[in-house]
């Protein structure tokens, strides 16, 4: 926990750099009776009563009162970036999904971390969450907050039954071999046979476009945009091949779209027999669920390079901030500080995000924490108008998965809207925000 002495504002200055800090690189600061006036961006995907959950965990700390401030937005509707810069310009700090960091940057709306405290995170940040988090064009920009990823859980018999009905194999596996499907193909076959239809994975709105990316390979350079021409990459072959066996996939579920926690439930209560999900708050252990085993999504082993939501939160402190020093122990509190861990049970989007990280791991925290210490990672839509992008692309997704559209259709239209808004910039602009999400300074 920070160190506290009393103090009548708590605001920060040229003093800056002198900071000092607890064990676990959280500064110590002064207890400030002024607020600290708090923005939230996408307060819809961040999490339910996100504000209240905030005030309860941030009371630990003991330091100040909070003001929050939020603007519409979550996984299917992008947030005005009007808005957003307003919002900034009346707070010190702002909860942000990554892929608005390019607006952020671009509109010099953010006061990146330095200093001390800056060093002794860097080290301590899980090798994803440092490159794709809180790193843009190669300096450090933000405070990752979390980064939640699906997960397989499925039961452990080995087989369970055939499409007849009959049991095939029914021998169990030792506790920790996982028996769910290594590859999209067995996937598909497991949906089919072992649960009969009876699985689903995140396909509601705003969720599509995330489960598409992470079936995709995994390549760098040319991915999503051609690095030199900006143009978009999302009409090839085998991208319009991969949609085309999701959709295969998704028509076998019995279940409609769902959500990634909502599936996670329906799986443990046995509605469902298993499939690919998230927990929400507080869900993430299988202790009471012996015959359940819990695995990374098929195609996670092959691949070497790791990819996280671009929708994971981040916070910044603002050039606007009147006060640095507790906007700094806020930032790095959130960002699994000394005395956040009781946020991890609030916020579903507040996760693990250093090695250092207190307590005991459930079962979907230990998958988590294997996944983001991949030290290569993809990075996605931390461009300008990111969100657009992405909102763009999952409505694209909706239509092939819902409405039955053409696979190379969609995605095809998709690409020109991509290239349409990328047009409307400056020649450089969307060229210079590529290059910056992908470490490059320029």
């Amino acid at each position: 926990m920070a160190s506290v002495v009393a103090s009548a504002t708590g605001c920060g200055g040229k003093d800056e750099d002198t900071d000092t800090t607890t064990d676990d690189g959280t500064p110590e600061v002064v207890r400030s009776e002024v607020p600290l006036r708090v923005g939230i961006i996408g307060a819809n995907f961040i999490g339910d009563s996100v504000a209240e959950s905030l005030r309860i965990a941030w009371q630990s700390i003991g330091v100040s009162d909070l003001e929050i401030q939020a603007v519409d937005g979550d996984r299917s509707t992008a947030a005005d970036e009007a808005a957003v810069l307003e919002l900034a310009k009346q707070c010190d700090v702002l909860l942000s999904p990554n892929l608005m960091i390019a607006d952020l940057s671009l509109t010099e709306a953010v006061d990146p971390p330095s200093g001390k405290v800056l060093d002794d995170l860097d080290k301590d940040w899980l090798p994803a969450i440092r490159s794709t988090l809180a790193k843009y064009g190669g300096k450090a920009i933000a405070m990752p907050v979390g980064s939640p990823r699906p997960v397989q859980l499925g039961p452990r018999e080995i087989g369970g039954s055939s499409a007849s009905g009959e049991d095939d194999r029914t021998s169990q596996l030792p506790q920790d071999t996982s028996p769910l499907p290594q590859t999209w193909e067995e996937y598909d076959a497991f949906v089919a046979d072992t649960c009969q239809g009876k699985a689903a994975e995140p396909t509601a709105a705003g969720w599509a476009a995330w489960m598409f990316l992470l079936r995709l390979p995994r390549k760098t350079g040319q991915w999503l945009f051609d690095l030199q021409t900006t143009q978009a990459l999302l009409a090839d072959d085998e991208k319009v091949e991969t949609l085309e066996q999701m959709k295969a996939t998704v028509d076998r579920y019995v279940a409609g779209p769902r959500t990634p926690d909502s599936i996670w439930q329906s799986i443990l209560a046995g509605s469902l027999r298993g499939g690919i999900g998230m927990p929400g708050t507080g869900e993430g252990d299988l202790s009471g669920a012996p015959n359940l085993a819990l695995d990374a999504i098929p195609g996670d082993a092959s691949q070497s390079m790791g990819l996280l939501d671009p929708l994971s939160p981040v916070c910044v402190i603002t050039k606007w901030c009147r006060q640095s020093r507790l906007a700094r122990t806020f930032a790095s509190w959130i960002s699994g500080g000394s005395g956040s861990e009781s946020l991890r049970n609030l916020l579903p989007a507040a996760t693990v995000v250093r090695s250092t990280a207190s307590g005991e791991p459930s079962d979907y925290e230990r998958e988590l924490v294997r996944q983001l210490t991949k030290p290569r990672t993809l990075p996605t839509f931390r461009i300008r108008r990111g969100w657009d992008y992405y909102v763009a692309l999952d409505t694209a997704i909706g239509r092939c998965l819902n409405d039955n559209a053409d696979a190379a259709t969609v995605l095809g239209e998709a690409a020109k809207q991509w290239d349409q808004w990328t047009e409307s910039f400056d020649a450089d602009t969307q060229q210079r925000a590529l290059r910056r999400s992908t470490g490059l300074r320029a």
